[in-house]
């Protein structure tokens, strides 16, 4: 502040008033270095807050929220729990506490916390609560969380897209496939329709899985996964009026050129599609590549797939799913 540089220019006349100034400046320089101390972070000056007049509901749920960024979930819990005593509406507070408590591992209290809210709200608390069960690898409790959520909220496409890739997960293909058609309805985007399409696929249903698939590369075209995932069916079904090689063949060549020739995956499909379409000699090159490219990448189930593949091509047959 130059306070004594600045009482240093005064003329010898003013003597006493600018001794007055000077204390003046003195004590406004100390008084805005002290709330310099509480603005310097959020934290400090919401518990500065609470030291100089108690605080209210939002003080605590603000400075709770900041203590959860930082880990200290345990001193997170306490504010949360307070602001909820002083405000038991703040539903962000109540989101909060049921995270805080998440994770803490205090999975009994934050289900018991996420019961009764509005049910928007209630929906996202579970959301959340779903995820930290499925981080403790705790499938079940999971899936029971994303349920609630998609009961209480049921035109919420995420939670829907959640639910039914963790009942994917959990090899409950049914529910998983019931789950991604409520997603196609919601949100009919290229991801929506591929994701049923894949739960149609291990459901037995190739025929609609194929419609699927064409809608997803409709809505986004070079899509490799979707090209090649829809060759393989067209090449390999195990029902034959269901096949088209010729297509299979032009959708796997797409899905390899995009890819670079780097994903054994896509080059195993461009195999099948060649033997698919009596182009024996192309697969079997082919094939080899497969083979190769997933020795290269130490995917051995992919080699050894290709391996199999290979024989039957040599013996001037085509793979068929059974």
């Amino acid at each position: 502040w130059g306070v004594w540089e600045i009482a240093a220019r005064w003329p010898e006349r003013d003597f006493r008033l600018g001794t007055l100034a000077v204390l003046v400046v003195v004590v406004l320089a100390v008084g805005t270095r002290i709330q310099l101390q509480y603005w310097r972070t959020g934290r400090a000056l919401l518990e500065h807050s609470l030291q100089a007049g108690g605080g209210s509901g939002v003080v605590h749920g603000n400075l709770a929220a900041i203590l959860a960024e930082e880990g200290n979930f345990a001193e997170a819990e306490q504010h949360f729990a307070e602001a909820l005593r002083l405000n038991p509406g703040y539903v962000r507070a109540r989101l909060g506490l049921v995270m805080v408590l998440a994770q803490e591992g205090k999975m009994a209290e934050a289900t018991n916390a996420v019961r009764n809210m509005e049910p928007a709200w209630e929906a996202e608390a579970r959301r959340q609560l779903g995820e930290s069960f499925l981080d403790r690898m705790k499938v079940s409790e999971a899936i029971e969380q994303y349920s609630a959520a998609a009961r209480l909220d049921p035109t919420n496409a995420p939670i829907r897209e959640r639910l039914g890739l963790t009942l994917a997960q959990a090899g409950k293909t049914a529910e998983a496939t019931e789950q991604f058609a409520a997603l196609v309805r919601l949100r009919p985007d290229a991801q929506a329709n591929y994701y049923l399409a894949l739960s149609l696929v291990a459901s037995g249903q190739a025929g609609q899985a194929a419609d699927h698939y064409r809608e997803a590369l409709r809505l986004k075209p070079d899509w490799p996964e979707a090209l090649n995932d829809l060759a393989w069916l067209l090449a390999t079904c195990s029902r034959p009026e269901l096949r088209r090689p010729a297509e299979a063949v032009q959708l796997a060549e797409r899905a390899c050129a995009l890819s670079g020739h780097h994903e054994a995956r896509f080059l195993g499909t461009l195999d099948a599609a060649y033997a698919a379409a009596g182009r024996l000699a192309e697969a079997i090159t082919a094939v080899e590549e497969t083979r190769s490219v997933a020795l290269g990448a130490r995917d051995q189930a992919v080699a050894d797939a290709a391996a199999e593949r290979l024989e039957l091509y040599r013996a001037g047959r085509a793979y068929h799913q059974p």
